[in-house]
């Protein structure tokens, strides 16, 4: 079985450093949650440094569904943070659930790294084809003192 781990806790707290030392001894693909909300800010900016959630899309994308060959039609304001105050992230975390997808079909490992996740969104989601290990790491009374795959 496969292995996903999610690497999160509060800004400027380690967790690349954690990350750089893991690929040190592990092969694993890495997905940063920063790395996406820069990504998907330069896409719909042209401008990495404005804030995400003043973004506001519109219109519609149809695409087939590859399981049921049925074409789909979605209105991009579903997925606009204007409509999700709440998720000021929500795209960057749609954006992880399409990067564990996509090497979830190519069968490798995975370590997520952020501060956008939590437990409470990582127990919306079923990633039942991984053998997952999560670790926050931060300003707690915790203290994760091992972090292997």
């Amino acid at each position: 079985m496969n292995k996903l781990l999610f690497l999160g806790g509060t800004p400027r707290t380690g967790k690349t450093t954690i990350v750089s030392e893991l690929l040190k001894q592990h092969v694993l693909n890495v997905v940063s949650t920063d790395a996406l909300a820069e990504s998907i800010r330069n896409v719909l900016t042209d401008d990495p440094f404005r804030i995400l959630k003043e973004v506001k899309l519109e219109g519609y994308v149809k695409y087939k569904n590859p399981e049921t060959d049925k074409v789909v039609t979605k209105n991009l304001s579903e997925y606009s943070q204007h409509k999700h105050p709440e998720h000021e992230n929500n795209m960057v975390l749609r954006g992880v659930l399409g990067e564990i997808d996509h090497y979830t079909r190519q069968k490798d490992d995975i370590l997520v790294e952020g501060c956008i996740f939590d437990a409470e969104w990582l127990q919306r989601h079923d990633f039942g084809r991984y053998d997952i290990k999560v670790a926050f790491v931060g300003f707690s009374k915790a203290r994760v003192s091992h972090f292997e795959p």
